[in-house]
């Protein structure tokens, strides 16, 4: 797995300056979005941590570990869920696209 990105000088044409250009590799799907809008809301969470000597209820902000393993467990709920119910649905390739006569297309796409 390659994390760091390309990193290149392109010629600009039109412009007197070079543009820097950079182009990550690694590219999120829509479970990885979904997963990562989850931890941006989850980080401020606070979760029972016991009470006080006084009574009165403790909580503690989950750590990291907590964070990104109960994201990833919502995201895998919610995806079998969401397939069970039907509401996932397979789109064609893009060869099958690209090669698809426009009478046979699937409603859609």
């Amino acid at each position: 797995m390659r994390l760091i990105p390309d990193v290149k000088i392109a010629a600009n044409g039109q412009q007197q300056r070079n543009t820097l250009v950079v182009h990550g590799r690694m590219v999120m799907g829509p479970l990885g979005s979904f997963f990562t809008e989850l931890v941006k809301i989850s980080v401020h969470s606070a979760i029972d941590d016991g009470e006080t000597s006084t009574g009165s209820q403790k909580m503690r902000v989950m750590t990291p570990a907590e964070i990104v393993t109960r994201c990833a467990e919502l995201t895998e709920l919610t995806h079998a869920a969401m397939e069970a119910k039907g509401w996932i649905i397979e789109a064609p390739s893009l060869d099958e696209i690209e090669s698809a006569d426009t009478d046979t297309r699937k409603p859609g796409f």
